[in-house]
């Protein structure tokens, strides 16, 4: 799994290319990141994308995301509604609002949708 050495610290792995710890921190994130939008209310098939996307872009900016869809009218618990406003952070005149500055998240919504593809198509193999 790809993990930031800040994460890797936060999970105590002492070596990030040792596979063993790399996963254990990386479950143990995907984990985190889990709990943190059930607590928030979030449905079972947006909780994955919106886990998705914090493993990708990391939970403070997808948090950011989450913020401006609100402050957009935009249901910020529903990912393909949030996905629309994310273009949006680009622009200059609104990173006063972000706490991580502008957001480009083209290759946050790309990993979302890649990995769900992968899924479905996984899927369909099983079911052969």
């Amino acid at each position: 799994m790809q993990i930031k050495s800040s994460t890797a610290k936060q999970f105590k792995v002492e070596n990030v290319y040792d596979p063993e710890q790399n996963i254990m921190a990386g479950s143990m994130l995907l984990k985190r990141l889990q709990k943190m939008y059930t607590k928030d209310g979030i449905d079972s098939m947006n909780r994955v994308k919106f886990v998705l996307a914090s493993y990708n872009a990391g939970e403070g900016r997808i948090e950011d995301c989450r913020t401006f869809a609100q402050y957009k009218g935009v249901d910020h618990n529903n990912w393909n509604e949030v996905k629309t406003v994310i273009p949006l952070m680009r622009k200059n005149e609104i990173v006063e609002l972000l706490k991580f500055g502008s957001f480009k998240g083209v290759e946050t919504i790309r990993f979302v949708e890649q990995v769900l593809d992968r899924y479905e198509e996984y899927k369909g193999l099983v079911r052969k």
